[in-house]
């Protein structure tokens, strides 16, 4: 790969892990339960008295995530893919970013709740077409699909289908055990793990310019 090249991969990545920080983020603060991915942090965040915050527990999962894929490839885990941990640390920062920037959304009315979400997922999806477009690295979390669908010769949409269901599932059980009720899992959960598959479709033809740039 040309150095040029590698720069330019390098800065689209880090640009699509904010995006999605965002959209993850807005899809919160919709305030109709979070996204599968984000609910396990989320849901360790609400706990009363919990000290760390919501892109701390998202950077702690998402360094598990890596060393579940280094145990899980063994020999055939790629060195490179090491980066891995300085991009959960990364992602785990602009979580906290993104939850500040948009700390001014207000719980309004239902109607107004969903337009915020589907705002989120849009959000959430563009910046996983550019995090695909820069062909650098994966999410952990991502990674940790495409581990588990490698070894097991399983598709990697029915791994992260399978994934989410687990994700929501451990928020579901976090929060009933740690509160004895269930925080930050709604119908918006739900929603969003199939709506922002959607948006990564619809932004996959506007955004091949950036595409273009990268590969030159």
């Amino acid at each position: 790969m040309k150095k040029n090249n590698l720069i330019s991969r390098t800065i689209l990545f880090v640009i699509s892990l904010f995006i999605i920080a965002l959209g993850v983020a807005l899809i919160t603060r919709a305030n109709l339960g979070t996204s599968p991915a984000a609910c396990p942090p989320y849901v360790l965040n609400l706990i009363p008295g919990s000290i760390m915050t919501m892109g701390t527990y998202m950077c702690c999962m998402q360094v598990m995530f890596v060393l579940a894929q280094i145990a899980i490839l063994r020999q055939q885990f790629e060195p490179f893919q090491l980066f891995q941990f300085a991009a959960s640390f990364l992602f785990g920062f602009y979580t906290d970013i993104a939850m500040m920037l948009t700390d001014w959304i207000p719980v309004g009315a239902y109607a107004l709740n969903w337009l915020w979400l589907v705002a989120g997922c849009a959000v959430m999806g563009a910046g996983i077409v550019l995090e695909i477009q820069a062909s650098l690295l994966l999410l952990p979390g991502e990674g940790v699909v495409a581990a588990i669908s490698k070894v097991s010769h399983w598709q990697f949409h029915t791994i992260k289908i399978i994934n989410d269901v687990v994700m929501t599932l451990t928020g579901i059980i976090i929060a009933w055990v740690m509160t004895g009720g269930i925080e930050g899992v709604r119908e918006g959960t739900v929603v969003s793990a199939f709506l922002v598959g959607i948006m990564v479709k619809l932004f996959k033809h506007p955004l091949q310019p950036v595409e273009t740039w990268v590969n030159r």
